[in-house]
């Protein structure tokens, strides 16, 4: 919820859901390939957790094009006489 106020400012939360939704897909294909989980979990998956990589890649992505942009006129200015 606190990264849902400002996803930008709250970068790491958003890269801490990114890896959930990643690293769940993850355990899935170990239990897997183990016996562990039928194939049709995996149909969860789908809604659960692969939907999200690409809200959370974009939030991150932009997160990180804001932060060189801040970095580089933070720099800007330093060099300024």
């Amino acid at each position: 919820m606190i990264a849902a106020t400002d996803p930008l400012r709250h970068w790491p939360i958003t890269l801490v859901g990114l890896l959930g939704k990643v690293f769940g897909p993850m355990g899935f294909v170990g239990a897997f390939l183990k016996g562990e989980l039928p194939l049709a979990f995996g149909a969860t998956l789908l809604t659960n957790d692969l939907i999200w990589w690409i809200p959370f890649a974009a939030i991150l992505f932009h997160a990180a094009k804001e932060h060189r942009e801040a970095a580089a006129s933070n720099t800007n200015r330093e060099s300024i006489p």
